[in-house]
This record gives structure tokens, C-alpha cells and sequence, in this order.
């Protein structure tokens, strides 16, 4: 491990409070333009590298698979973009950013166990603080995010992230790597606040992602008893119950909400594939042709950001898809051997393992996995965890 001053724990906080909040975008996109997520980075870059400089500190017994594995797919994405002749350099300057806030992240969260565990227990409270903007999210509406803005989503809640399915993701993310560190008497209680916050921004993948979750520690057994999670799930359902029956007929006019949309989005899970609407419609088409794109080129692939540079709105919404298009076969592999070399030993273990699984799901409805720093930073503590000598609640 790395021998470093306290001062160490105090950066590994700075690192989850500023980035896994989402607070540089919102706050570059709403409140102070000039003040750009950059500008965060490089800071964050340059007091990690005073930090590592320092005489005491040393790399040597420091596990380098995961930075060996973000540096390696930084190559693939340079060799691409080299081999195509260059082109448009945004999409490598953002893929090269990424790849150094993962790296640099991770080296300041495995300075030490005190690092890990500060990085952990920080993450609680940028957990709990997004529940609490997302209430306040969907209970004043158009005031975080204004409604001439294109991110503008009513009835479901987005918080700081800007977008709901953000969000969701990144509370199921946060529940997975800090429940084990909060007191085994607020665990419960913890559980149903995020969860609560999840279920705000009405993410269907966030929703399904939490489900798992909840699987896979009823299955586990020690970070919350199975009676613990059964009794977690009677009081969503119990809550919910109650809750629409109290508040249905008053969404829409005090809210703006929608009650056939809340209705709909949650019945999705119990019958997806009897209900469609424009997003999904949407991903459809996006996906289907980022698949004819790989198809027509599945040995080398269509050259660096191939979907992302294409006339439509947006990129495939399916990482895997968007990495194949790009590289060719290697690009089904990107995200399963990032994710692999971050948990190593602990593949099959909260909280590694399921946050790892929930990514590879996400993998299949976003195609920002790699390019959001929330789960960048989540992926890095992942790997902190994995390598460092101290063994998290969870065993």
C-alpha cells in the first residue's frame, strides 16, 4: 500500500463529494458557466499528483491491474483514432479524460484502508443528499432545472444529475458500496430512504438495478438479515400502496405529475414487453443501427466514436453496442474487463460484485457508462476495495 499522511482521507472525500454528486455539470450548466467540470478535474488531478509526489509515498505494493486495464482500453481508443486517419478529436479528448480521473481516483482511494473507508463514508452523505434534492426535485417542479431547458423532465425526479435515469443510477451504485459501512442499526432505514429516492425519478433500469440489488443481498445474508430485506420490501410496497391511494388524484395538479406515467413506468417492470413509448421506440431504432454498423465492420470496427458522430440525436443508449461499432469484436469485451480487473477477488461479493453486475447491466441501456464520473468514480473505489488489505463489512 501506499504510506500517506492523513491529509490523503481528506482528498479521497474531496474526490467522491465533488464528482459523484454530479455537482461541476449542474453547476457549469445552471449557475456558473465559466466554472466548467475541467476545471474540478484538473484540480482534483493536480493536489493527486502533489499528493503522490511526496518522498513517503511510494506505488510499489500498489495492484495495478485496473490502471493497467483503463490504460489499455486509452490505447485501443488512440490506435482507432490514429488508424482512421483523425478526424473530429472530441470524442478521444473526452474518453482520454475519463481514463485519467478513473486512474487518478483509484490511486487516491488506495493510498490506504483510512482512504477507502473515508471515500466510502463520504459517499453516504452524497447519497443521502441526492435523495433529499431529488424530494425537493419532484416536489417543486421546473426550479433546479428550468423548464426552457432541454433537460427539463417533469414528474420524475433528477436532482443534480439533470437526468432522472442518472440519478437513479447513481443512488443504486451508492446503496451498493456504502450500505456495508453505515451502522447495522440504521442499514434498514438507509435502505428505504435511497430506495425511496430511486423510485422518484422513475428509471426503469435504475428500478430493475435495484431489485437485483435487494436479490443479491437476500441471497448474501450478512450485510442485512433476509428478514431485514424482506421487511424492506413490505414497507416499499406498503408505503407505495398507501401513497398512491392518498396522492394519485393530486399528482397532477399539485405536482405535474402524471399518474398514468408513474403507473405505467412501475407496471413496466411486470410486463415490459407489453408497454412501449417513444424512448423505447427510440433506443430500438438507435441500437439497430449502431448493430448494422458493426455488422458491416465487425473485425476492426467503424473508427472511434462512430455512433457518437453520426447524424442522429444521440449514440446507441447500449454500451456494448457503441463499443462494437467502434472497435469491432474487442468492443463487447471493453466494459466486462474493466469491470473485471476493478473487483478481481471479490467477482462474486457485495459490494464489489454487485456493483459490477449492476454496470453491466446499465451496460445494455446507456452508452455513457464510460464517460459519466459518477460511475468512474464508483468503478475506482470498487477497485480500491479489491485491493487494498482492509476487508469491508460485507467480508
Amino acid at each position: 500500500m501506499i504510506a500517506v499522511p492523513r491529509d490523503g482521507e481528506w482528498l479521497a472525500r474531496f474526490w467522491v463529494i465533488v464528482l459523484f454528486s454530479n455537482f461541476p455539470i449542474y453547476l457549469g450548466t445552471f449557475v456558473m458557466p465559466l466554472i466548467q467540470p475541467l476545471h474540478w478535474i484538473v484540480l482534483l488531478a493536480g493536489m493527486t499528483l502533489l499528493l503522490l509526489a511526496r518522498p513517503a509515498v511510494t506505488l510499489r505494493d500498489v495492484p495495478v491491474l485496473y490502471p493497467a486495464a483503463m490504460a489499455a482500453y486509452l490505447a485501443l481508443c488512440l490506435s482507432a483514432y490514429v488508424l482512421q486517419g483523425g478526424g473530429d478529436s472530441s470524442v478521444l479528448r473526452q474518453r482520454l479524460l475519463g481514463v485519467l480521473v478513473a486512474i487518478l481516483a483509484y490511486l487516491c482511494f488506495v493510498a490506504s484502508p483510512r482512504a477507502v473507508a473515508a471515500a466510502r463514508r463520504a459517499m453516504v452523505w452524497v447519497v443521502l443528499l441526492s435523495v433529499a434534492i431529488n424530494f425537493y426535485d419532484i416536489t417543486h417542479p421546473l426550479t433546479l432545472i428550468p423548464a426552457e431547458s432541454e433537460f427539463a423532465t417533469l414528474g420524475r425526479a433528477a436532482g443534480l444529475f439533470m437526468n432522472p435515469n442518472q440519478s437513479g443510477a447513481a443512488l443504486v451504485l451508492g446503496l451498493a458500496l456504502t450500505l456495508g459501512v453505515v451502522p447495522p442499526r440504521w442499514r434498514v432505514a438507509y435502505a428505504i430512504v435511497v430506495s425511496a429516492g430511486v423510485v422518484l425519478t422513475l428509471s426503469r433500469s435504475a428500478l430493475v438495478g435495484l431489485v437485483l440489488l435487494f436479490c443479491a443481498l437476500l441471497v448474501e445474508g450478512r450485510t442485512l438479515r433476509p428478514v431485514q430485506v424482506l421487511r424492506i420490501a413490505a414497507t416499499g410496497a406498503v408505503a407505495g400502496y398507501v401513497f398512491w391511494l392518498a396522492f394519485a388524484t393530486e399528482l397532477q395538479s399539485r405536482f405535474n405529475v402524471d399518474p398514468a406515467l408513474v403507473l405505467d413506468r412501475i407496471l413496466w417492470i411486470l410486463d415490459p414487453s407489453g408497454r412501449s413509448d417513444f424512448s423505447q421506440a427510440e433506443r430500438a431504432i438507435l441500437a439497430e443501427r449502431g448493430w448494422l454498423q458493426f455488422v458491416a465492420s465487425p473485425f476492426f470496427g467503424n473508427g472511434l466514436g462512430s455512433t457518437e458522430l453520426w447524424e442522429l440525436r444521440t449514440s446507441t443508449h447500449n454500451l456494448y453496442i457503441m463499443l462494437a461499432s467502434d472497435f469491432g469484436l474487442v468492443g463487447w469485451l471493453v466494459l466486462p474487463a474493466l469491470l473485471l480487473a476493478a473487483v478481481r477477488r471479490d467477482l462474486t461479493a457485495p459490494p464489489g460484485g454487485v456493483a459490477a453486475a449492476f454496470l453491466l447491466l446499465w451496460g445494455l441501456v446507456s452508452h455513457n457508462v464510460l464517460g459519466e464520473y459518477y460511475i468512474l468514480i464508483a468503478m475506482s473505489l470498487m477497485a480500491a476495495l479489491s485491493g487494498t488489505r482492509e476487508r469491508s463489512p460485507y467480508g
